[in-house]
């Protein structure tokens, strides 16, 4: 086969095929195969699940010319050795006895095409816990796919990991299926399990970290599934089930896809002690924090430790130590409120704290104790001037604080942290992540454009994005190191930087006359919102807050709203003048991303899990909506342009619509059928711009030599 016309890119795991140029990529590097090899592989991807015959193979390899299955074999053999298979294992190419083979792996095709009338969708091949090979169809931003993502996507693992005190580790990616939210290692290091989140399905998978296929715990289920954690022998497996209808409880499972058994009602989300006897939790109240511990079985609950409230510790970062002696807990620097420290609390002696001072994080998001002295930390570099996350996973000294880096790519480590008991083997979350910007008319959705095509590791307009009057379309751009302000023609053509590089600018509104660009920024230790001519001269601050976001404003130009997370606000609704002045506080309880309707009626924002609409000239509230599952109020919601409807976000796939006037809310039609982020109206309300994305989320593992 001298040629192929298939325009898509294939990719499993670490690995990409480029039909068109009969090229396999690791990460990013070209893999040298014979000519046959390729045909081999491409006849098997191009029908991944599917069982290919021998007779299939050979015809497409050596165009009906008689040859010896050997040499089929031969083949085989070189692709089975490059993609790292070891004997008896199936990760990649099954053979079917007698018949043929089938390539089993979890695959991404992404075509190259920049615009569409549709959505593009992605088709992988999973071998379920019985052997069988289904097909499942994932709705992904295909579209955003160009030359220049496929060299980004390289850089991921061009750098091995960094080599630390333990030696110089060895990373596996455990999954490529590329839509897992938590992971979770067995104590004794053989076995993992992790939950998909797919189409707005969770399951619950286990699998060994040698290899091999996967076994189902948690067949789909409109449920939320927590991170799952290994009880101390390794045999079972303990995760929470809540929502959709069901009450919360804990259940257990056999390691090996055995019956599930409910522990514990009233609760989900958990962690499970180091000798499995009990459950650990953190509760808010109006004194302070703790954390709780509830009796496995039975439930009995007592406090294991309490922290002040002026702590701002992060409950979801709580670890408790092997010997069950401590508990490690992020808490907020004593004095800068955007760096995290490490706080240790002696459950033998209450309201004994011992302060890790701040040596690198401005955020920590996991935390996990490995062994007694050291904690693993899953954090953002201090240095990291951008909203999207970049953590990196680091091996924390308990006595000296110091922190040593463990990974050290492009990538993000997400959603979960864990180690067997050795702390020589650590499973997270791999996130990669790149978003681009189209432009579609109002009255034609489906006929939407691309008019941004960054790569791997960029993000058009994920945190802010607004049409000027005449058309142009302001717009944040992020990478790991900075974030932004950018203004371009809608066609996407002359792209003019505003801000410089070196604070972090974010969530943005262009003032209906055009003369003012409002947005938050990061700069020094403080969050405030700011104003500058839409040329980007002229800078002022607008707040003195210390933690003001979600910035908008109202649709007279007059007033700037935000969120004021300040420690004496708790998240409250103000507002300033968009000249500068005194702030007013709207709102009694805690708010989140609102907007200004077109005609200055009414604002619409995120209160007390709903989405509320206030008046403007009262702020009475003067309606309340419910949002439907999965649905977010994050990133902004905004009103069409004859005020007739809110829009907001769901984490599946597309935008709700909310009339005012009541009624349950619809999903915008045209739109391509996969998660949608940012999105604003021109201010003529002739145009909709929308930011789409591709997400690859992959368990990998982490292990360092055996000490010896």
């Amino acid at each position: 086969m001298n040629g192929n016309g298939d325009k898509n890119s294939y990719f499993f795991g670490e690995f990409e095929v480029d039909p068109g140029r009969r090229v396999l990529l690791r990460s990013g590097v070209d893999v040298k195969l014979k000519p046959k090899t390729v045909d081999v592989l491409l006849a098997l991807i191009e029908r991944h699940g599917e069982v290919v015959s021998k007779g299939d193979l050979l015809d497409r390899a050596w165009d009906g010319q008689f040859v010896e299955e050997k040499n089929l074999s031969v083949h085989i053999a070189a692709l089975r050795k490059i993609f790292g298979e070891t004997k008896n294992e199936n990760r990649f190419i099954a053979t079917v006895p007698g018949t043929g083979y089938s390539f089993v792996a979890d695959v991404s095709k992404l075509d190259h095409s920049m615009n569409g009338n549709a959505s593009h969708a992605v088709q992988t091949s999973t071998e379920t816990g019985d052997g069988r090979i289904t097909k499942k169809v994932l709705a992904v931003g295909a579209v955003l796919i160009v030359v220049g993502s496929l060299l980004a996507f390289a850089l991921w693992r061009k750098s091995p990991a960094p080599v630390s005190s333990l030696g110089s580790p060895s990373i596996k990616q455990l999954t490529t299926n590329g839509r897992v939210r938590s992971v979770a290692i067995s104590p004794d290091g053989k076995l993992f399990a992790y939950t998909v989140d797919e189409n707005g399905k969770r399951e619950l998978y286990s699998g060994f970290t040698s290899g091999g296929k996967h076994s189902v715990i948690v067949e789909p289920t409109d449920a939320e599934i927590s991170e799952p954690a290994f009880s101390p022998d390794s045999n079972f497996v303990f995760f929470g089930l809540s929502g959709a209808g069901r009450d919360p409880a804990i259940y257990r499972a056999s390691a090996g896809s055995g019956p599930v058994e409910k522990v514990l009602d009233g609760i989900s989300s958990f962690k499970l002690s180091p000798d499995g006897k009990f459950i650990y939790f953190g509760r808010r109240s109006d004194a302070n924090d703790a954390i709780i511990a509830k009796d496995l079985p039975g439930g009995s609950e007592r406090e294991l430790a309490t922290f002040p409230k002026e702590f701002e510790a992060n409950l979801s970062t709580v670890s408790l130590s092997p010997d069950g002696q401590s508990i490690a807990i992020a808490v907020r620097h004593e004095e800068t409120p955007f760096k995290w420290d490490v706080m240790i609390a002696s459950l033998s002696t209450p309201g004994e704290f011992r302060r890790i001072p701040n040596k690198l994080f401005r955020e920590i998001g996991f935390m996990k104790w490995a062994d007694p002295e050291t904690i693993l930390v899953c954090g953002e570099p201090e240095g990291s001037l951008s909203s999207v996350p970049h953590r990196q996973v680091y091996r924390l000294d308990v006595k000296t604080g110091e922190p040593e880096l463990v990974t050290g790519d492009l990538s993000t480590y997400d959603s979960s942290l864990s180690s067997d008991s050795s702390g020589r083997s650590i499973v997270s979350v791999e996130l990669r992540q790149m978003n681009n910007i189209a432009v579609a008319p109002v009255d034609n959705l489906s006929n939407f454009r691309m008019i941004t095509n960054g790569s791997f590791g960029r993000y058009d307009g994920l945190w802010g994005m607004d049409f000027t009057p005449d058309g142009k379309i302001m717009f944040t751009s992020s990478d790991s190191s900075s974030q932004v302000i950018s203004v371009m023609d809608p066609d996407g053509s002359n792209v003019k930087q505003l801000t410089a590089a070196g604070h972090v600018n974010s969530a943005l509104s262009v003032t209906p006359d055009g003369r003012f660009v409002v947005f938050l920024s990061y700069r020094g230790e403080t969050a405030e919102i700011w104003r500058m001519n839409s040329d980007g001269s002229n800078s002022i601050q607008l707040t003195h807050a210390e933690r003001a976001y979600q910035p908008f404003i109202s649709a007279d130009g007059r007033w700037v709203y935000y969120v004021n997370a300040s420690p004496s606000m708790e998240g409250r609704l103000q507002r300033v003048p968009i000249d500068g002045g005194d702030a007013q506080t709207m709102t009694e309880k805690r708010a989140s991303w609102g907007a200004a309707s077109p005609d200055g009626k009414f604002i619409a924002t995120g209160y007390e899990g709903k989405l509320a609409i206030f008046e403007t000239s009262t702020f009475a509230i003067v309606n309340k909506f419910d949002l439907p599952q999965n649905a977010k109020v994050y990133m902004g919601v905004h009103w069409t342009p004859d005020s007739s409807e809110i829009l907001y976000r769901d984490e599946v796939e597309g935008y709700w619509a909310q009339n005012v006037s009541g009624g349950p809310p619809r999903k915008v039609d045209g739109l391509p059928a996969e998660k949608l982020y940012n999105f604003s109206y021109s201010k003529d309300g002739k145009y909709f711009a929308f930011v789409r994305g591709v997400e690859i989320r992959d368990a990998v593992m982490i292990a360092w030599p055996t000490a010896k």
